[in-house]
């Protein structure tokens, strides 16, 4: 209830942080229901969302999908600058899912997702986070993806030739991290 009221009726508001800590998705629908509504506030300043080491908990009750709930709310906002993903385990559609929810956003500038802990491939998240960066009224200025073992399939770099596709077709981007990732000398060729 309180996340509820904070998220109504504060135009002001530049950060939210939610961090170490599981979300259910009734939460989860709650933060989208308040990035809904922040869309409308009148803030010059953008949003920053900060999403750390969280375990986003679907309904099976209800049949409520938290992630699926959280790209809706950011796909209607239209305040955010900023999100950070780090430490949250998603899997690649979900992943997709968030990324895709941003393509066109007309304020975020930075997108920050490390530390990812999923062990899979991301074919899906490398196809969202193309039309991301090739859209062409995309802002974004940080692209920060340090420290992710499993988003590239390096043995091929199909991940990373989708990344650089995106990357061919950006005009924005000024800071690019890929620290702390297996990269070798064949990958950056």
């Amino acid at each position: 209830r309180s996340l509820r009221n904070v998220m109504r009726g504060h135009s002001k508001l530049e950060r939210i942080s939610l961090q170490h800590m599981q979300l259910s998705a009734s939460t989860t629908r709650i933060l989208s229901q308040g990035l809904k509504a922040n869309k409308r506030a009148r803030s010059s300043l953008p949003l920053k969302l900060v999403l750390q080491e969280l375990e986003l908990r679907d309904s099976d009750e209800e049949e409520v999908d938290a992630v699926a709930c959280l790209a809706e709310g950011l796909a209607e906002n239209k305040t955010v600058g900023s999100l950070e993903l780090r430490s949250v385990p998603l899997s690649d559609r979900r992943l997709a899912s968030i990324i895709t929810s941003l393509v066109g956003h007309p304020t975020l500038l930075e997108l920050l997702i490390y530390d990812g802990n999923v062990e899979e491939t991301y074919p899906q998240f490398h196809v969202a986070l193309q039309k991301l960066l090739a859209f062409p009224s995309c802002k974004l200025l940080d692209l920060d993806l340090s420290d992710q073992d499993h988003f590239f399939d390096f043995a091929n770099d199909s991940g990373l030739a989708w990344l650089v596709r995106g990357l061919r077709q950006t005009h924005s981007l000024t800071s690019l991290d890929f620290s702390d990732n297996p990269f070798d000398q064949c990958n950056l060729r």
